[in-house]
Formats: structure tokens, C-alpha cells, sequence
């Protein structure tokens, strides 16, 4: 929907293909598919799929520029980087991600996910008759212990989560955004210690959300927990964070015994992310940043770390069922054919894989 006014955009869905015929087939497909179109981009999406590497990568053909497309690079940052390696661009929602990478020589482009002002537009006029209002996933990092605990301290809270309350549709999720005087923002993701993604002894991150932005477009002032992505883009006088629970209910309280202070918050936040971040003009941006780049030449690197060729390899050949014809030659393929990782770690963690079938066998 992002780019529909400036492509003829195409959805593929990787895990269709790979149910079928496997993952080498897969690019031998997309190659063809690319050339039967006459395609000249792809936006890849492969968070979560960590099966499709960079030695898949580097197979699609040299005539398509690649935009990786992150939305939790916070989380996945050593994945999706080496997976940036035989791309043209990267896209991230969180500026400090879009910093990381360029800091380490690549180019690296802002695209928020959650940044259109058209569902909000129609319900700048509705009645602000919600406190506070919070929306999300409740199991991530304690949400729910402190949502809990503001509601005892006399704060009073609009919770909407899909899991109790049902899906909304966007138009729906906008309106309640739009009836909220205040939106509460938690930072912290899920648990990622020994997650085959983690790198690093971290036990979760501050993450950018785009409640922030949202809150912006619905005209509501933003609490958020400290985030430094939010101190980048807003400072600490448009979006007010706390740290812990009882600095979020004194700013709340202040808040709301200060419609004049509200306001002002509300009429900031809105401004700022109408005027740099708003979907149109970010989206006409990155555009224009495409069409003024060429393809780069794709140099493989000299060194991948085990962790990430372990991680990628037991997600190939142990996450995703398909016919044993397929399963066989995405081995043999990446035994013989994926150069890009040493042989001796291939070898390694073709192991791993045999001895978690075995594993799996006598459980």
C-alpha cells in the first residue's frame, strides 16, 4: 500500500515456495520470475525466516536492486546485516538502526511502518473522552505487571490487546487513538537471551515503536519508557518518558491536571511527525533515493561467524516441512554450493542439523 502510487509492486510469499520445492528452487524460480517481469527492485523481508541467508542472497540475479526491509532490526541487527551484505539498501523503523548501518558503510534509509495519516484524518474532531490508552501485546517484558500497578496507583487505563479484546481493524485501532488524551508507550521488547538471532548477553532491548508515531497522527500526547531512538528523534520536551513505573503515573497525573500543558504536548507531537514523518513524504523520499542509486557490485564476505551460520542453517533444513526430494537437493546445494560459508563450518553445522533430528527422533 506504501508504494502502490509509485511501482507496479508484486507480492511473493517465500514460505509458499519453499513448502513445495524448497529453497534453491526457490531462487531458480524467483531469477526466471524476474526476468518473465522485466523487474527491476525487490523489497526482501526475511525477518523471521531465517532459513533464506545471504548465500541465497547472492544467487538472485545482478539486474535487481535489493532493499532488505527490517521492522526489528533492534533484535536481529547481526542477522539482517550480514543478510545486508549482498543488498543495495536497507530500510529500518528505528533511526538508530538506520545510524548502525551506515556507520559500518552501507546505505541505510528510515521507513516507518505505521506512519499514514489518512485512517487518522477523518477523526481529528472526535471527543477526547479516554485518559489513557494502551495498546499492544501484554506477555512482553512485565507489560502487563505495569499496567496493573498504574491502575492501583488510581491512574485509569484503556487497555486494548488483541489476545483479550479481539483484532481491530486499522480504521478501528485509529479512532481509538483519536478519543485518547493520552497514549502510554512501553519500549522493551520480548526476551531475546540464547535466541538463535542473539548475538550479544543482552536480555531485551529499548525499541522504537510506532505507537509514537501514531499517537502524533491521532493528535494524543505520547508517555513513553525511555527509548534513546525517541530522545533522537523528539528530545525529552515533545515525548516525556519515565523509567519507572511511579514516574509514569506522576507524569501522567501532571498531565492530565494540565489540559493547557496536554494540548500543547498533543498539538508538538502532531506537528513534528506531520512534518518529517508522515507516510507521503517519507515514502516520496525513499523513492527518490532508489531511483537515484545503481546496483552495487555484491562482494561477498571474508568472514561470517559460526553463530550466524548455525542459527540460518538448522532454520533451513529443521523449520520448514517439504517434500524429501527438496529437503535433499537444499542440502547437496548447500553443501557443494554455498561458498560464502567456510566448508569446514558448513560441514559443522550440517552436523548440528543430524543431531537435532536425532534429537527430535528419540524424544
Amino acid at each position: 500500500e506504501k508504494f502502490s502510487r509509485h511501482y507496479d509492486l508484486r507480492t511473493v510469499y517465500i514460505l509458499d515456495h519453499v513448502r513445495e520445492q524448497g529453497y534453491a528452487a526457490f531462487v531458480d524460480w524467483l531469477n526466471a520470475y524476474i526476468r518473465g517481469t522485466g523487474a527491476r527492485l525487490i523489497f526482501l523481508d526475511i525477518e523471521f525466516f531465517f532459513g533464506f541467508g545471504i548465500d541465497l542472497i547472492l544467487r538472485i540475479t545482478k539486474d535487481v536492486r535489493i532493499v532488505l526491509t527490517t521492522f526489528d532490526d533492534i533484535v536481529f541487527h547481526e542477522m539482517n546485516y550480514i543478510n545486508a551484505l549482498g543488498c543495495d539498501l536497507v530500510t529500518c523503523v528505528d533511526p538508530l538502526a538506520v545510524l548502525k548501518y551506515r556507520e559500518k558503510g552501507m546505505n541505510a534509509e528510515l521507513l516507518f511502518l505505521e506512519n499514514s495519516r489518512m485512517p487518522f484524518d477523518e477523526f481529528q474532531e472526535t471527543v477526547k473522552d479516554i485518559d489513557v490508552l494502551f495498546f499492544g501485546d501484554l506477555t512482553k517484558s512485565g507489560r502487563s505487571a505495569f499496567i496493573e500497578g498504574l491502575i492501583a496507583s488510581g491512574i485509569e487505563v484503556r487497555v486494548h490487546c488483541s489476545a483479550m479484546n479481539g483484532e481491530l481493524s486499522y480504521s478501528e485501532l485509529a479512532h481509538l487513538i483519536s478519543r485518547s488524551k493520552v497514549v502510554l508507550n512501553l519500549s522493551q521488547t520480548h526476551t531475546v537471551m540464547k535466541r538463535p538471532e542473539a548475538f550479544v548477553p543482552v536480555w531485551s532491548f529499548l525499541q522504537f515503536k510506532g505507537r509514537v508515531i501514531e499517537a502524533g497522527l491521532g493528535r494524543a500526547a505520547c508517555v513513553s519508557e525511555y527509548a534513546p531512538s525517541i530522545e533522537y528523534l523528539f528530545g525529552n520536551e515533545t515525548v516525556l518518558m519515565f523509567r519507572t513505573m511511579e514516574e509514569c503515573a506522576e507524569i501522567i497525573r501532571g498531565l492530565l491536571g494540565n489540559p493547557v500543558r496536554l494540548a500543547e504536548l498533543s498539538a508538538r507531537l502532531r506537528e513534528m511527525v506531520l512534518a518529517s514523518f508522515e507516510q507521503e513524504g517519507q515514502v516520496q523520499r525513499l523513492v527518490d533515493v532508489i531511483g537515484k542509486s545503481t546496483v552495487i557490485e555484491k562482494v561477498a564476505p571474508k568472514w561470517i561467524p559460526y553463530r550466524y551460520i548455525g542459527a540460518m542453517t538448522m532454520a533451513r533444513f529443521l523449520t520448514v516441512r517439504r517434500p524429501l526430494g527438496a529437503w535433499l537437493r537444499d542440502l547437496s546445494a548447500f553443501i557443494l554450493g554455498a561458498w560464502v560459508y567456510p566448508v569446514h563450518l558448513r560441514l559443522l553445522a550440517v552436523l548440528a542439523v543430524f543431531l537435532g533430528i536425532l534429537t527430535r527422533a528419540f524424544k
